[in-house]
């Protein structure tokens, strides 16, 4: 039996901020070791965001 590994995982792209201060909100799900990143069309300012959570 085969054990498949999925996970998500979403972060904020700190090195790429807006005029405004916000960083965009950036996702990555990986598959068996095969990963896809993607935008979420989202930003946040980098104070409030938790990674820990």
């Amino acid at each position: 039996m085969k054990v498949e590994k999925f996970k998500v995982l979403l972060y904020l792209k700190k090195s790429e901020p807006d005029k405004t201060g916000k960083a965009p909100i950036m996702g990555r799900i990986t598959l068996n070791r095969t990963m896809a990143q993607f935008s979420c069309k989202l930003s946040c300012t980098p104070g409030l965001w938790n990674a820990r959570e």
